[in-house]
């Protein structure tokens, strides 16, 4: 039995072993499939990862690409957009060329329409404009034919002149002006053309018949009731009408300036007079004893801008105020006022006449003007402050005004500073032989150095006035007038019988009358520069005088007579080259033809 249940377990066994052996081939086969497939796996696997790589290079390429062409986008889309700025700037930059031509064409019409509006209303205001025409006051004529003395800007304004039968015509001074320009008629009326400013027109020239007129200087008057002095006259000399009884009217022009020393005095008639609106100085007496000066209430007199006289007795401690815009003090206007203890000169006061204050016993107190010109002979002698001041050089603010007690030396230095040497301050100073002149002296006045023995002065540059009779009788034997001095007075030099010559490195305005008479040594004389007018007796009895230069070449104006009559007859006269033919042709020159002849160097 053993036997078969081994027998039994061995088919069951072989059944089984078939079984695992079906199983194991079924599991081997399976493994080799598994295997075979898990090699395919690997196989495709790889393959998939090669196309995975090659997917991926493929996409990396085409990502690369994609981004290259990104780029390559964005930059074409850069280049686009920076094309479209470029093009929108460019069209904003047009836009706004042309926004800024519209606005400038704009603004240029507007502008222009302000200009043409200011331009028109400009026009019209100026149209509108009116002027006025004013007549100097004058005696004898009278003006006519127009219709209206106020003028539109820019029109034409015409008269005539009609002269009264007694007015005769002085052809030296006559003009008709408009505004200082002269103008001519035509056929009996003038015409100012295009008037731009108010306008005054003077008719100079026309008075009464045979007055002495000569270098617009009145030197002799006529004695009828009514005198009408020409306008043009800048001077009545002295005495000119001096006791014409029969006058009772005047009329003395806005052209005088001065009146002369007793030039109406005792004129007992006269009663009505019109005086000139610019006089600066009047002499001493010039209206007393006039109907017109008796009838004048006692005080402070008027002339224009001029104090002339205080008439009647001053209050006992009276102080004198002048008024603003007062010119001048005349000759002798408050001489022996005792009551006069004070005076205070406005800064419009220039000149101060001779004797002005002299013999104000109490005045004490003075108080000059900065702006004087003129300090005249004797003004403050005999007054309290004259009497309290030392011996010595007496100085006045910065006026050399004299020098008080007697002459302690031959020599003098005034100080630095001082601008004037007043009237007579070293009149008949005989001891006197030098003396130091700064550069600061402005005005030298009359009779400063009167008959002192000064032989060499060197005036300063700074000098522009030398008044009458400044150096008269001085032992000077050469002198040099400076750049500044525009005028030497009358009888300035006179009778310098040891002045030998003359130089004058200036321009000269006027050279006046006898400013070197009876100077019976002098030599030459030398024009470094221009002179305007040399009038008469200029060089009277300078009977050794046998040189003068002159470098101007337009002639001087020769004014009155006896010019060089009593010169050498030696006398040799050289001019510029250039004008010799006009000196030896001209009216006051030619005369003296055969004693003229050219420089020889220029």
């Amino acid at each position: 039995m053993i036997k078969n249940n081994q027998k039994v377990v061995t088919k069951q066994e072989n059944d089984e072993n078939h079984k695992k052996d079906v199983l194991k081939h079924a599991e081997d086969k399976n493994k080799q499939d598994k295997t075979k497939t898990t090699l395919k796996d690997k196989k495709q696997g790889k393959l998939l990862r090669k196309e995975i790589l090659k997917l991926d290079k493929t996409k990396a390429i085409v990502i690369a690409e994609k981004k290259s062409n990104a780029i390559k986008k964005g930059k074409n889309n850069q280049v686009k957009n920076n094309k479209i700025e470029i093009i929108e700037k460019k069209s904003k930059v047009t836009k706004n060329k042309k926004s800024n031509k519209i606005k400038i064409i704009i603004a240029s019409i507007i502008i222009f329409l302000i200009i043409g509006a200011s331009a028109i209303g400009y026009i019209i205001w100026q149209s509108n404009i009116v002027y006025d025409v004013n007549f100097a006051n004058m005696s004898g004529i009278t003006f006519g034919g127009y219709t209206n003395l106020s003028v539109k800007n820019g029109e034409d304004f015409k008269f005539s002149i009609n002269i009264d039968a007694d007015i005769v015509v002085y052809p030296e001074l006559q003009a008709v002006t408009a505004n200082g320009v002269e103008i001519n008629e035509i056929d009996g009326i003038y015409t100012v053309k295009n008037i731009k400013a108010d306008t005054t027109i003077i008719a100079s020239g026309y008075g009464t018949a045979n007055l002495t007129i000569d270098d617009a200087i009145l030197h002799t008057g006529v004695n009828i009731s009514h005198v009408i002095i020409p306008y043009g006259v800048t001077k009545i000399f002295q005495t000119s009408f001096s006791s014409y009884t029969n006058i009772t009217e005047v009329f003395i022009p806005d052209s005088v300036e001065e009146i002369g020393y007793t030039a109406f005095n005792n004129c007992v008639n006269l009663e009505n007079i019109t005086f000139s609106q610019n006089l600066k100085e009047i002499g001493v007496n010039a209206f007393y004893s006039t109907k017109w000066y008796n009838n004048q209430p006692d005080g402070l007199i008027y002339i224009s801008r001029v104090a002339y006289s205080y008439k009647g007795d001053m209050q006992e401690g009276s102080i004198l105020n002048l008024i603003d815009g007062t010119y001048s003090i005349a000759d002798n206007a408050f001489m022996n006022k005792s009551n006069l203890v004070g005076i205070n000169l406005p800064s419009s006061i220039k000149i101060i006449g001779d004797y002005a204050f002299y013999g104000c016993f109490d005045l004490i107190n003075i108080n000059i003007s900065d702006n004087l010109i003129s300090i005249g002979k004797f003004a403050f002698i005999d007054t309290a402050w004259y009497s309290e001041q030392p011996d010595g050089l007496l100085y006045l603010k910065n006026w050399l005004y004299s020098y008080k007690g007697a002459l302690s030396t031959s020599s003098l230095a005034l100080k630095e500073g001082t601008i004037g040497i007043a009237g007579a301050a070293f009149y008949n100073f005989y001891d006197l032989e030098s003396i130091y002149l700064p550069d600061s002296i402005k005005y030298i006045c009359d009779s400063a150095f009167y008959s002192c023995q000064i032989s060499i002065i060197e005036l300063p540059s700074s000098l522009t006035t030398i008044e009458q009779f400044a150096f008269a009788s001085c032992a000077i034997t050469t002198i040099t007038i400076p750049n500044k001095v525009k005028e030497i007075e009358s009888f300035a030099f006179v009778q310098c019988e040891h002045l030998i010559s003359v130089t004058f490195n200036n321009n000269i305005d006027i050279f006046y009358d006898y400013t070197f008479a009876l100077c019976s040594n002098l030599e030459s004389v030398t024009f470094l520069g221009k002179v305007d007018t040399i009038q008469s007796n200029a060089f009277l009895n300078c009977t050794k005088l046998n040189t003068i230069i002159l470098n101007t070449k337009t002639p001087p104006k020769i004014a009155g007579q006896n010019f060089l009559s009593d010169a050498s007859s030696n006398l040799n006269i050289f001019v510029p080259s250039s004008s010799l033919a006009i000196y030896k042709s001209i009216e006051g020159w030619s005369a003296l033809c055969d004693k003229i002849f050219a420089q020889q160097t220029e």
